[in-house]
């Protein structure tokens, strides 16, 4: 299902979603069979950036477990809202 462009963001902006979703996926799964699997604890640095938060769902999707590394308790929050 797609979802339509926001209409505050630029189509760059827009676009650098995929860039840094791509870039948490190739270093999650991109060498097998070093993959991330169910139950797998992964060290995500910089987890309220946006590679750390593409990292932290896509590990939380296949089941890991993201062990987050922040500046400010802030951030450490934000890390864990769904």
């Amino acid at each position: 299902m797609c979802h339509p462009k926001s209409a505050r963001l630029s189509w760059a902006e827009a676009a650098c979603y995929m860039a840094t979703a791509a870039t948490a996926y190739r270093q999650l799964f991109g060498r097998p069979p070093h993959t991330v699997r169910p139950g797998d604890p992964v060290l995500v640095r910089g987890g309220a950036g946006g590679l750390g938060c593409n990292a932290i769902q896509l590990v939380r999707h296949v089941g890991g477990i993201p062990v987050v590394v922040v500046s400010s308790e802030e951030r450490g929050e934000f890390c864990h809202r769904p």
